[in-house]
């Protein structure tokens, strides 16, 4: 196995996760891991870290979420196609996903969609519309996921 994590291998992640967090985790788990670029450490805890805030967390997707709708991701698609600037998709995105927008959905939506790097659309996430956001403007953020490239036809 290698690269990314299949829609089908996330979604069980997901599920691991949400049952390991309801049933194992006492107070908090910490565990480290290798990787190519170094360690990576990971935290589960029953409470919020030094000097961070509920909205900084990213709320995992519901039991049984499959995964980005077609129909969304031909509109993002046909965006792109038109022209449209990656912040201009943001918003639509944004828009079509209401409440259940988050910086999970846009990562998974751009990332099947099209042919953008994971550590750019990362840093885009601090664009200072998102609600987990920081102080990236627009052109900061179009120059992060410029230009959108269609991944196959949708």
């Amino acid at each position: 196995m290698t690269g990314s994590l299949s829609d089908e291998e996330l979604h069980d992640l997901h599920a691991l996760l949400r049952r390991l967090s309801e049933h194992d985790v006492d107070q908090f788990l910490l565990w480290k891991t290798p990787t190519t670029y170094g360690r990576v450490y990971i935290t589960i805890t029953r409470g919020l870290l030094p000097g961070m805030s509920e909205e900084s967390y990213d709320e995992l997707p519901p039991a049984g979420w499959s995964g980005p709708e077609e129909g969304i991701k031909r509109i993002l698609a046909d965006m792109a196609r038109e022209g449209a600037e990656p912040v201009h998709v943001i918003r639509r995105l944004r828009d079509e996903l209401g409440e259940a927008f988050s910086e999970f959905t846009l990562t998974r939506y751009f990332l099947d969609v099209f042919d953008v790097s994971f550590v750019h659309l990362r840093r885009a996430a601090a664009w200072k519309e998102l609600p987990y956001g920081a102080q990236l403007a627009d052109d900061e953020v179009n120059a992060l996921l410029n230009p959108l490239v269609i991944k196959r036809d949708l």
